[in-house]
């Protein structure tokens, strides 16, 4: 039972790093786009919105598949 808590605040902490690393790297990526903007071309803009929207979505997904891991844990906790 020990086993399984620390295994799930490891994982709960693994999914939050990866979550502000995407979230970080994604919303930077976007704004240096921004920035970069001078010209106003489509290929800055569609990098922009990869970026923003690409790093949004893998910040969701790691989030989620973090949180069913831990509920399943703790489902298994309570289950035995």
């Amino acid at each position: 039972m020990m086993r399984r808590q620390s295994l799930m605040y490891d994982i709960l902490r693994g999914e939050f790093f990866f979550f502000l690393f995407f979230t970080f790297f994604s919303f930077s990526s976007g704004l240096g786009y921004i920035w970069m903007d001078q010209k106003k071309t489509w290929r800055f803009r569609f990098m922009h919105y990869f970026c923003l929207l690409g790093g949004g979505i893998w910040s969701l997904l790691f989030t989620v598949v973090g949180l069913v891991c831990c509920a399943h844990l703790v489902w298994l906790d309570y289950s035995i």
